[in-house]
Parts: structure tokens; sequence; C-alpha cells
């Protein structure tokens, strides 16, 4: 019953009205889902009120290894003021992030040009036709 409903904000409500009159083992055979589910749901009703029904966000809150802006702005700032790559910056100004790290951030701020390609001829017809006789 849950994956059919489109909304699923209505669907958590009428499953939460449902548990006050019912119960929640008979609401969760009702709607076709664990005990524990109709749990979580009532749970969230009663902390929050009718926002707490809808979904919530399986975004990261934080990335605890992401490098520090005070950092970043020290590599940029080092970066600036001495024209160093990476492993130099690190090295001269004793920067506490990676060598890569450091690459990162200044390939993020635009201060890295982008290493050239070298040219390289396309695979055509160059050696089937040298090998063909003179005017044929």
């Amino acid at each position: 019953m849950i994956k059919q409903v489109k909304d699923k904000y209505d669907l958590r409500l009428r499953l939460v009205q449902s548990v006050r009159q019912l119960g929640i083992k008979p609401t969760a055979r009702l709607y076709g889902t664990s005990p524990q589910t109709v749990r979580k749901w009532l749970r969230r009703f009663e902390a929050g009120k009718r926002a707490a029904l809808a979904d919530l966000s399986h975004a990261p809150q934080s990335c605890p290894h992401q490098t520090p802006a005070p950092v970043e702005a020290a590599v940029i700032a080092a970066r600036e003021r001495s024209g160093f790559g990476a492993a130099r910056l690190r090295l001269e100004f004793e920067l506490p992030a990676s060598v890569g790290a450091i690459g990162r951030i200044l390939r993020q701020a635009g201060l890295i040009r982008p290493r050239k390609r070298k040219h390289r001829t396309k695979h055509d017809l160059r050696a089937v036709k040298a090998a063909w006789p003179l005017f044929s």
C-alpha cells in the first residue's frame, strides 16, 4: 500500500490516525509494513506534529574529512604570494594539508592551468594508403 501512493505525507498522516484507532500491529498489517515502521512515524508525529511526516534529507549533514576554510585560505594566499606548486607550498609554508589536498584546493580555485595535451594524429588510412601502389 505504501509503494502505490504518490503523496507519502497523506499516507503517513492516515497511518498515524489509524494507529490511534486500531493500534500499532493492526495498522502495520493494514498498511503492509512492519510495526517498527509504524512506531517510527508515530514517534516522529508526536515529536514534531505534521511537519515531521515529510521526507527527511539523506544528504550528509557534515563532512568530517573536509579541509577547513582557514587552511584553504592559507593555501590560496601562499600560492598567490609565491606561485609554487603543491609539494613546494607544503614544504616552504608548512601547511597542515597533504600535497593532494593542496593540489585539489588550487584546482578548485582556478590557480592551476590545465596540462597541455600532446597532439595525436587520428588513426586514419595513412598507413594503408602508403602501401598502395602509385596512381591506383
